[in-house]
């Protein structure tokens, strides 16, 4: 498994630990195995699946289950299906927050399922890493096992795009002017205040939207320059002035159909809507990183934490 799969769930459980339970864990031992043997323990499990599939799960003995379940839930004496939720809850912690350092990948997680016991086995298919941890309690299991959904060392195709479910705002991370990078022109304002907006933004375009949010045009530096001198800019509205004629991206378009809107036209971002309601921009070195980022790489040269 590749080792860029494993560090975020590291790294997240011993940051769920810490922060649920005040407890330092230190890594002790790392191991292959392909399935999950209960002895006298409690194991949280969670399926993933996305762009990239398999399973996490996390495993306490019985005792210590016990005592994190004291400890979350301040009862004295909790029964086991406090203990299971208890368990459940920070495997599902840990699995989410390792999701967000994938993001790239648009994982998703299920529900855990909480096993008590040797009764039962998971299997993980394909490799998988178990992560022995040593906590000021007792011993801590992490077990991951992940894989990108293409054949190994393929660079997954542009031109194939997500499912036709998944947005593009899921997919790469848009450049979303909520965030307060930059602001959206409108309609009614002068060429005078876009050009302050656009020289604050730094960008060489902006979108123009209506009293709605929906996208009505783009407004460029071009469009300024041809008016700049000897006109008066704060005599003129930015409706007289955009282009109307734009390209963009719908949110549930497959990123191949993305990569051909950049290819047709000579622009370094897009905007993306959602049913005519503008929702953010796209620059097309995203569809680049997004294809690098989902490539099948070696683990050479990568350490687990």
């Amino acid at each position: 498994m590749r080792v860029e799969f494993i560090n975020p769930f590291i790294v997240s459980t011993k940051q769920t630990f810490e922060t649920m339970l005040g407890w330092e864990l230190e890594r002790s031992n790392v191991f292959a195995m392909n399935d999950i043997q209960l002895q006298d323990g409690v194991t949280g499990v969670i399926d993933l699946t996305g762009g990239a599939t398999g399973k996490v799960a996390l495993t306490l003995s019985r005792t210590l289950g016990f005592e994190v379940t004291q400890e979350i839930l301040m009862e004295e004496t909790p029964d086991a299906r406090q203990m299971a939720d208890a368990v459940g809850e920070l495997t599902n912690i840990v699995a989410g927050n390792a999701k967000a350092e994938l993001d790239h990948y648009s994982i998703r997680i299920s529900t855990p399922q909480v096993q008590i016991g040797g009764a039962k086995r998971t299997e993980f298919e394909g490799a998988s890493l178990c992560i022995e941890f040593e906590s000021p309690r007792g011993p801590v299991t992490l077990q991951v096992g992940l894989a990108v959904n293409a054949p190994a060392g393929a660079m997954p195709s542009l031109r194939e795009g997500p499912k036709s479910d998944t947005p593009i705002l899921s997919a790469l991370s848009l450049d979303n002017h909520q965030g307060g990078r930059w602001e959206p022109l409108t309609k009614d304002q002068t060429l005078a205040e876009a050009a302050e907006v656009m020289l604050a933004s730094q960008l060489g375009s902006l979108p123009v939207v209506d009293d709605e949010k929906n996208l009505i045009g783009m407004l460029s530096e071009y469009d300024l320059l041809n008016l700049l001198y000897g006109a008066d800019l704060r005599e003129m509205r930015v409706a007289d002035h955009m282009t109307t004629d734009i390209a963009f991206a719908e949110e549930y378009q497959p990123l191949g159909e993305v990569a051909d809107i950049f290819l047709n036209n000579t622009v370094q971002r897009i905007p993306v809507v959602r049913k005519g309601r503008l929702m953010g921009m796209i620059h097309r070195h995203d569809l680049l990183k997004h294809a690098f980022a989902t490539q099948a790489m070696s683990e050479s040269g990568n350490d687990i934490l």
